[in-house]
């Protein structure tokens, strides 16, 4: 016989959350606070969130104003190595040093993590949103309903992501709204599955069978008591998907698909410099840096989420 999962809080429209809701949402902060790979994610990403927010007031440049012909800039200006007047340069202080075009990198850098952080949030939410729609639809309604709406996904998946979204973007034209409108599509197939196999596994238990008995619409049905319980494995992927969209809006920009100059992009400004990489190391590190940490932070804050949310995984 199959039964509900007790771990499963469902809660009605304008309900308080009950005492057992809030001991599992506590709970689940403190395997978060328990778990050091969350923790360690969870600060990088703050920090990038902070710094993108912030970046008006922590660049200490204009990100696409060149220092050429500015008062006090004397010497080489284009790609000038970093200086810092704490270990004794006495140029003009410079973080990260200069790019090609005599631009503050470390301006750039900060005020590229804001472009690189609203690139992977707002894909990701659009491919959330068409994903949970499809794969809700599907596995609930099963039939040729179901057949048709995973064949689809499966032409998608068919192609690799990469390859997909530079043929998108290639079709729509360069730039940041296409390129981030390709990442979307290409990452619908990955959230419409996973929450077509949670819906098949939670449609046939016995409190799905008891409102359907009680004549409640499929719909509220689908919002109310299934959709809950895909959140988890949902909010797990987004977080996994964050990362991996910054690192494909970067791949794109690199290859002259995505964000155009002079906009401050991380990928966009690894693809100026990567002719430089022996004679002005400086402007590959950085980028690439900024790329690492923010992809590591979100896969880090991803797996510690797994491990808080999944009940199977928890210790006491």
């Amino acid at each position: 016989m199959t039964t509900a999962n007790p771990e499963v809080v469902r809660l009605k429209v304008g309900q308080k959350p009950s005492r057992e809701t809030r001991g599992i949402v506590m709970e689940t902060i403190s395997n978060l606070r328990r778990n050091r790979s969350a923790v360690a994610g969870f600060i990088v990403i703050g920090l990038l969130v902070m710094i993108a927010l912030l970046a008006d007031v922590i660049a200490t440049h204009d990100p696409i104003l060149s220092m050429i012909g500015l008062p006090g800039e004397t010497g080489r200006l284009p790609a000038r190595p970093p200086c810092v007047a704490l270990l004794g340069c006495a140029d003009p202080q410079h973080f990260m040093g200069l790019d090609l075009n005599a631009r503050d990198i470390f301006s750039r850098i900060v005020f590229g993590a804001r472009t690189s952080l609203r690139v992977g949030t707002l894909s990701v939410i659009f491919s959330i949103i068409a994903g949970t729609t499809l794969g809700l639809v599907s596995g609930y309604a099963g039939g040729w309903v179901d057949n048709v709406i995973m064949r689809l996904m499966d032409v998608l998946l068919a192609f690799p992501s990469l390859l997909l979204a530079i043929a998108i973007v290639t079709i729509q034209g360069p730039g940041l709204e296409n390129a981030l409108l390709a990442i979307a599509i290409v990452s619908i197939p990955i959230y419409s599955r996973l929450v077509r196999a949670s819906v098949l596994s939670v449609k046939e238990m016995e409190f799905i069978t008891a409102e359907r008995a009680l004549g409640a619409h499929p719909v509220r049905i689908l919002f109310s008591q299934i959709f809950p319980n895909t959140l988890t494995p949902l909010i797990v992927q987004g977080t996994l998907g964050v990362g991996t969209a910054v690192l494909d809006a970067a791949a794109l920009s690199f290859i002259g698909l995505g964000a155009q100059p002079p906009l401050p992009e991380w990928g966009q400004m690894l693809s100026e410099a990567r002719n430089y990489v022996f004679t002005a190391p400086h402007m590959v590190i950085f980028p690439g840096l900024a790329i690492m940490l923010t992809v590591l932070g979100f896969n880090l804050l991803g797996d510690g989420l797994r491990d808080a949310l999944d009940p199977r995984l928890n210790r006491s």
